[in-house]
C-alpha cells in the first residue's frame, strides 16, 4: 500500500509539471468553490479546469473528534485533531464529471490524551507525517457551465505511522499506544458537498 501512495505522489508531480508548463487557454476562465463535509471534517475546495480533462484543485479541511483509547490497564481520554491542506490533480476521462484524483497534503494530524494513574497524570501526544499523499475517485463539475453543482470524493490519505510521546517514562504504555494509533496511518476519505461555478 505504501508503494502505491509513493507512486501516486510521483505521478502527481510529473503530471502537474507537464500541465503547468503547457500553454493554457485563459479565455473565459472559470472557477469553482465547494463546501464539503466528510471524514476529514468540514472542508472547502477551490478548483479550476486547466485542460478539458484536467482540473487543478486546492482543498482545506478541519476536524476535531473525541476518541478514548484503551490499553491493558489504562483508558486515555483525548482528541484527534486533523487539519489538512492539499493540492490535487483531477483527471476527468472523456471530459465527464467522473474523476480520478491524486495529490499531496500538508498534514497536521495529532492525538492528545490523558489518564490518571495513582497520584499523577500521564499525558500523551502523537503526531503523523507532515506530508501525506492522496489517491481517490469522485464526481464534480469540469465544464464551462456556471451555476450550482454537486461534488463527491472517496479515497485514502496515507499519513504514516504515529510518533507517540509521553510526559513521563512509561515505555510499555507508549508501545501499546503506538500499536493502537498506527491503525490510523491510512485515513479513509469520504466527502460530499455542493459547489458553485462562476
Amino acid at each position: 500500500m505504501k508503494k502505491i501512495f509513493i507512486l501516486a505522489f510521483f505521478t502527481f508531480i510529473l503530471l502537474s509539471t507537464s500541465l503547468i508548463a503547457a500553454p493554457m487557454n485563459t479565455t473565459n476562465k472559470i472557477y469553482n468553490i465547494a463546501l464539503k463535509g466528510g471524514t476529514l471534517g468540514l472542508g472547502i475546495d477551490i478548483f479550476t479546469p486547466i485542460d478539458p480533462q484536467y482540473t487543478l484543485r486546492f482543498n482545506l479541511n478541519g476536524l476535531k473528534k473525541n476518541h478514548p483509547i484503551k490499553t491493558t490497564y489504562n483508558t486515555f481520554e483525548g482528541d484527534f485533531k486533523l487539519y489538512t491542506a492539499g493540492v490535487l490533480l483531477d483527471y476527468h476521462p472523456k471530459e465527464t464529471p467522473f474523476k480520478l484524483s491524486a495529490g499531496i497534503y500538508a498534514n497536521s494530524s495529532t492525538y492528545d490524551g490523558k489518564d490518571h494513574i495513582l497520584f499523577s497524570d500521564i499525558n500523551i501526544h502523537a503526531s503523523y507525517n507532515k506530508i501525506a499523499p492522496y489517491l481517490g475517485i469522485g464526481w464534480s463539475n469540469n465544464k464551462n457551465q456556471k451555476g450550482w453543482g454537486f461534488t463527491f470524493d472517496i479515497g485514502a490519505l496515507y499519513q504514516g505511522k504515529a510518533d507517540v510521546r509521553a510526559d513521563i517514562s512509561a515505555l510499555g504504555i507508549q508501545i501499546e499506544l503506538k500499536d493502537k494509533l498506527d491503525k490510523y496511518q491510512i485515513i479513509p476519505v469520504i466527502a460530499i458537498g455542493i459547489c458553485y461555478t462562476f
